[in-house]
């Protein structure tokens, strides 16, 4: 997934995170019913690219989060009722959302120096935000109520929530395009031939009661095979060299 290659990496495959978001971005107004797992991981992903260390580890990376916040924007604006799921993820992670909007340099780089120590002395991060169990005290009593309610009383208040008043009127939806890179060709590539190998070997593969066949070369076989036609070189130079001393 998308998730997976961004979140696992580690920066390996940086050079595709602008498409691999862009492409988030494109689909996102269309996209309902998206799982609690999913939600969580958007919700992730935004953390992870909201984070000073990431924002300030190039100069391009602040656009990733752009895209990103305009994806979320999007599944706002057009598919609110249709993924509470989300909503509900977002509104437990309103502070992640007020930090990147007062993100600072100063207060940035007092992020990453204390994250830089947590990590050498291998102790958990401090968190600005309150315990779970920490009531506000200017929460509402409405907000102190929902509490209370079950995980599936909140999605269906959720989904029947009108915010015709409260969101502004729909704007436009607007195509992110890409350069297809040499990188990204490869992935995408290894992907779709990926996916057309796993289907041939299921029972109703596009390729099954055909002549086509689809194999991979074993890097191990390969490597075997070097190393053999190498002893095997290094075996007839050593018997020349004992010919000519003879």
């Amino acid at each position: 997934t998308i998730f997976s290659l961004i979140a696992s990496s580690r920066g390996a495959l940086s050079t595709l995170y602008p498409a691999l978001t862009k492409t988030v971005t494109n689909i996102s107004p269309y996209l309902k019913n998206l799982s609690q797992t999913t939600s969580s991981k958007l919700l992730a992903l935004f953390s992870s690219m909201s984070a000073p260390g990431f924002l300030l580890a190039d100069e391009s990376n602040h656009h990733l989060i752009e895209y990103l916040l305009e994806a979320l924007n999007n599944l706002l604006q057009f598919q609110f009722s249709n993924n509470p799921g989300l909503v509900y993820a977002i509104l437990r992670s309103h502070r992640k959302f007020q930090r990147l909007a007062e993100f600072s340099l100063d207060n940035a780089l007092i992020e990453i120096e204390r994250a830089r120590q947590a990590k050498e002395s291998r102790l958990p991060r401090q968190s600005s935000e309150e315990p779970g169990g920490a009531t506000n005290p200017g929460m509402s009593e409405k907000a102190k109520e929902s509490k209370n309610l079950s995980y599936e009383q909140i999605i269906e208040y959720l989904r029947n929530l009108s915010i015709t008043d409260i969101l502004p009127v729909a704007h436009p939806v607007i195509i992110r395009k890409f350069q297809w890179s040499d990188p990204l060709v490869i992935w995408f590539r290894s992907m779709l031939w990926g996916q057309a190998y796993i289907a041939s070997i299921s029972n109703y593969g596009p390729w099954n009661n055909t002549h086509v066949k689809l194999f991979h070369v074993k890097q191990q076989q390969q490597q075997q095979q070097q190393q053999q036609q190498s002893q095997q070189v290094t075996d007839d130079t050593s018997f020349t060299t004992r010919i000519s001393n003879a």
